[in-house]
């Protein structure tokens, strides 16, 4: 069960509240880091939520401040009904064999499929999204190339919804 020490949430308590939601772990192979995004906490002036990382280098037995990324993760304006913001999508992150990093997110109605990538281990992370049929709570996963399919060429994903 994951559980990071309670020194990591003083003042992130007192500033943000309680309410995290969508835990959406993602394991690095090629470091052997473990990354755990979070929506929350709670919602702020104007109903915004932020994207939340946090990142550990040794197999979860200890792990860095939550960092916030939602302007590398978030669309901002996406939610409707007055909401804005970018989520997890509460399942679970993907490496792919390229090395890229996947997060699926979700934004609600309208919003269409969303993900959160990083090309260089996490350091920094970019948000790619397809307007279209709304998406809530997916998961992303690889297809691999067919036998005869060109060596280097880019994974085909499957966004499930």
């Amino acid at each position: 069960m994951f559980c990071p020490r309670s020194d990591l949430w003083k003042g992130f308590n007192a500033t943000h509240g309680l309410a995290v939601w969508d835990p959406t772990p993602l394991y690095d192979n090629v470091t052997g880091d473990t990354f755990l995004f979070f929506g929350g906490p709670g919602r702020t002036k104007g109903h915004h939520w932020d994207i939340w990382m946090m990142q550990s280098e040794d197999q979860g037995s200890t792990w860095a401040a939550p960092r916030n990324i939602s302007s590398m993760c978030g669309r901002a304006g996406t939610m409707g009904y007055g909401l804005s913001g970018d989520t997890p999508s509460g399942g679970a992150g993907v490496q792919l064999t390229t090395g890229r990093l996947i997060v699926p997110m979700y934004a609600g109605i309208p919003a269409g499929r969303t993900i959160c990538y990083s090309d260089d281990h996490g350091k920094e992370w970019k948000v790619a999204h397809t307007d279209g049929q709304d998406a809530t709570e997916g998961e992303v996963v690889e297809l691999f190339p067919e036998k005869n399919k060109l060596a280097g060429s880019s994974p085909t994903l499957l966004y499930t919804i």
